[in-house]
């Protein structure tokens, strides 16, 4: 699992075996993204759902082993979102447009107690969809 490079004769370490199992489980195996858009007159809507398999967070150059720091290996569930939007065209040359991320203000899993920094992140920084809950943003675009 460890991968090595030699320098002036000497082999360092390059890549260690948390790191090589980031690669292959760090991050979600699959995504699906279900999406709709609907317009009528001045108004369009849009609404995706997305899904994240399960992935997991490595800590240990060896699987399940707990590091010298105390973090231990842990798989986070699969995760769902729904984001959604609404625009309004104000003029020939104005619209306005609402978006919402994460409308159901959804979180991941929370990290196991070893592995929270300091004790005090309780989300993990992996988490494909981030971990700071619901985003809303309003803008007004103009086109020449």
């Amino acid at each position: 699992m460890h991968r090595y490079v030699n320098i002036g004769g000497a082999q360092i370490l390059a890549i260690g075996g948390a790191k090589v199992r980031d690669a292959e489980t760090g991050t979600p195996k699959n995504k699906l993204v279900l999406g709709a858009r609907w317009s009528n007159g001045k108004w369009t809507t849009t609404a995706d759902i997305t899904r994240y398999g399960k992935y997991r967070y490595n800590v240990g150059d060896v699987a399940d082993s707990v590091a010298a720091n105390g973090n231990r290996d842990q798989v986070f569930s699969p995760e769902n979102y729904v984001d959604a939007s609404v625009g309004y065209k104000l003029s020939e040359r104005w619209k306005l447009d609402v978006n919402i991320q994460n409308v159901f203000n959804h979180y991941p899993d929370k990290y196991i107690t070893q592995n929270r920094a300091s004790g005090i992140n309780p989300y993990s920084f992996i988490a494909p969809n981030g971990a700071s809950g619901r985003f809303v943003q309003v803008g007004v675009s103009y086109r020449l």
